[in-house]
């Protein structure tokens, strides 16, 4: 069964393009060595440039599991975003899907 996550979070104000180049780098990351994940999207908000969200589909939950236990997301992304964003920002949700276009799971 996919594993499917959004998550929101406000940076700190000037903190923009750091949080940029670590999505970037965990999308890079997600892509060129870690198997398991599906769709990976992030996104920056029009109106609140200091406002980012990822969409992640995941094959399974061992693939989140193995993703978020590896040194790379602890040290790498995780530990160095945590200090740049709001921390009362974090909205976090396991969903499922009940209607897709454009996307096959």
């Amino acid at each position: 069964m996919k594993t499917i996550y959004f998550v929101r979070w406000i940076v700190k104000e000037g903190n923009e393009e750091k949080a940029k180049e670590l999505l970037k780098a965990n999308f890079d990351h997600i892509s060129n060595t870690e198997q398991g994940n599906v769709i990976f999207i992030t996104h920056q908000s029009v109106e609140n440039p200091r406002e980012f969200w990822m969409y992640e589909v995941w094959e399974n939950q061992e693939a989140v599991d193995k993703h978020e236990n590896s040194r790379w997301f602890r040290e790498g992304y995780k530990e160095v975003l945590r200090p740049i964003v709001e921390p009362d920002s974090v909205t976090f949700g396991n969903v499922k899907v009940l209607q897709a276009r454009g996307v096959t799971l």
